[in-house]
């Protein structure tokens, strides 16, 4: 009896951390739209694998919308992320920790191809104006006030979603939220669909200064309740179109910041900004009076007779920075969609600031590269 005892003993202490092992490395949860659940939608699961975001495996909500992801592997406090595919649209949850909740809840909604109910929180243009082009980076916070999710249209088998009207003369675009479609010369959709509530856009590109009249056009396309740009050098001169609130330094670099408000559908704003003509004539004769002390010193001996082509060592991988790049805009969108209710909290504000600093600084290595 007592073998017998210390048997059911063992098996009931195996059980219990069997039992453990499995609790602690599943991920359970369920899929809802409005207050019911729903059957028959694919969810993934994300992790990251040797500095590569992964999916791992995918499942499907069962009758109850109810799904649970199992594997060893799977430690308390590791991250991972969510999507559920619905529709044809996917809906991603923000990033979360293995045994840190006991169920997530995925919500998904209908889709709509009206756009009435998108309008932009607050779209933030930064503006730095070199010899050679006009480096230009947009974070859009777009929202979506229907209890739909706008899909747009289908055309030529892309997804048309939020509307761009962008010069015609860029270059080097690049959308670090989703893709780009262009259907004209100076008309681009992004890819990405807009559930409601906020959605964070973020693109780039270059302009050829050259090519600008004078300064930097932007057409809106969606009501706008805040247009901030923020200009660098800072000797713009601001018109009284805009509201200047002075000078704000982003990690050693001083920006101009300008503000529009309550900008409507088909406004067109323009900033005058310093372009280069008269550096580049400086630059010329700059050059000029270099080449002659060269000479002279030449002549003297005092220089080798061939020049030697600096490298900073510091410059690392374009590509690596541009990934990098990527990382900080995406982390910008994921503090924002944290704090939306607390646009005032000041940690808020600081990590805000500290990351658009950061993007910053990789885009003027990427420009030095």
């Amino acid at each position: 009896m007592k073998i017998l005892n210390a048997l059911h003993l063992s098996f009931f202490v195996l059980s219990t951390l069997s039992f453990s092992i499995v609790q602690a490395s599943s991920i359970r949860g369920y899929v809802v739209k409005g207050p019911k659940r729903v059957s028959g939608v694919e969810v993934a699961i994300y992790m990251n694998q040797a500095e590569q975001i992964t999916e791992i495996a995918r499942k499907t909500s069962d009758v109850n919308g109810e799904f649970i992801f199992r594997a060893p592997f799977m430690k308390p406090g590791m991250p991972f992320a969510l999507t559920a595919f619905y529709q044809g649209i996917p809906y991603q949850s923000s990033t979360l920790e293995v045994a840190a909740q006991e169920e997530i809840i995925i919500e998904v909604f209908d889709t709509t191809s009206v756009d009435k109910h998108l309008r932009i929180d607050t779209h933030h243009i930064f503006l730095s104006v070199n010899e050679s082009a006009v480096d230009v980076v947009q974070l859009i916070q777009m929202q979506n006030e229907k209890v739909q999710t706008f899909a747009g249209t289908m055309k030529d088998g892309f997804r048309h979603v939020s509307k761009f009207v962008l010069d015609e003369n860029l270059f080097d675009l690049k959308n670090f939220s989703g893709h780009f479609h262009q259907t004209n010369e100076n008309t681009f959709f992004d890819s990405q669909p807009l559930p409601p509530g906020e959605t964070q856009l973020s693109f780039s590109f270059k302009l050829n200064a050259n090519k600008l009249n004078n300064g930097y056009n932007h057409d809106v396309i969606y009501p706008t309740a805040r247009l901030e740009i923020f200009v660098q050098p800072t000797t713009i001169e601001v018109s009284n179109k805009w509201e200047d609130l002075g000078l704000i330094d982003l990690h050693g670099t001083t920006y101009r910041r300008i503000l529009k408000r309550n900008l409507a559908s088909g406004d067109s704003m323009f900033v005058k900004l310093p372009l280069p003509l008269e550096l580049r004539s400086l630059l010329k004769w700059s050059a000029l009076a270099a080449c002659i002390i060269i000479s002279v010193f030449a002549i003297r001996g005092k220089f080798e007779p061939r020049l030697k082509l600096l490298s900073n060592p510091s410059v690392r991988n374009a590509k690596l920075l541009d990934e990098k790049r990527k990382i900080l805009l995406l982390k910008i969108a994921h503090l924002d969609q944290r704090f939306t209710s607390e646009k005032n909290n000041t940690v808020y504000l600081d990590q805000r600031k500290q990351l658009i600093s950061d993007a910053l600084k990789i885009s003027k290595q990427l420009k030095v590269k």
